[in-house]
């Protein structure tokens, strides 16, 4: 059985080493933004070779998201010389390497600032074309993004790693005349335990908690 193993693990080691990972572009921004502020929307490129030049176009609800300012990004270290033009939920791309032989790797084409001006659930899409030092089109995937504007967000804040005792907040972005709120809070507790539950404050003003554990977390 330990033989069987051995090769098995050591097959799986060789497809991975022999698999090429595909190109893609992608936008990459928060999922829930707040109407009437603003957020940043990154144009991101992933496992390209030989990279010269991206013509794209990128669509969006104008009713929704105004793009306020646009800037160059960086592909693995190197600079990209960005131009572009915005009318009406389109805005066109151009992009390129000038003085470089070609780039390789991963990083973002541009980023963008968008002001949130309505409420609503769409999506900010992006289709275009790669192409390599010469001049042939590189095979990408293109992806776009879903984002949800609300007038008020309610989010945990919590480190993404941790080793030792540590704090989680649940924060609430842009409320108005908040009576109550009554909700659920998920986790695992074969790998977190509750230790403690302290009042929150919005504004200077003290918020009482009151909750249960339940078998899933605390309500």
């Amino acid at each position: 059985m330990k033989k069987i193993l051995l090769v098995i693990l050591a097959f799986s080691s060789f497809a991975l080493m022999g698999e090429v990972l595909a190109t893609s572009v992608n936008i990459s921004s928060p999922p829930v933004v707040v109407t009437g502020r603003e957020f940043f929307a990154n144009i991101t490129i992933c496992n390209v070779t030989n990279f010269d030049s991206a013509d794209f176009t990128i669509y969006y609800n104008s009713s929704i998201f105004q793009i306020e300012e646009v800037s160059a990004g960086l592909i693995n270290g190197s600079e990209i010389n960005l131009s572009y033009s915005i009318n009406d939920g389109i805005c066109k791309m151009l992009a390129n390497t000038e003085g470089l032989e070609g780039v390789n790797g991963s990083g973002y084409i541009a980023e963008i600032k968008f002001s949130v001006g309505g409420r609503g659930i769409d999506y900010i899409n992006i289709s275009g074309n790669l192409s390599d030092v010469y001049g042939n089109e590189i095979d990408a995937d293109w992806l776009g993004r879903k984002i949800k504007s609300t007038p008020t967000i309610l989010s945990i804040d919590s480190p993404s790693l941790v080793e030792k005792d540590f704090y989680a907040f649940i924060n609430v972005s842009n409320i108005k005349n908040l009576s109550t709120v009554n909700m659920t809070l998920l986790f695992n507790k074969n790998f977190l335990e509750l230790i403690e539950i302290e009042n929150g404050s919005i504004e200077g003003k003290n918020v009482d908690i009151y909750y249960n554990e339940i078998p899933e977390g605390v309500k």
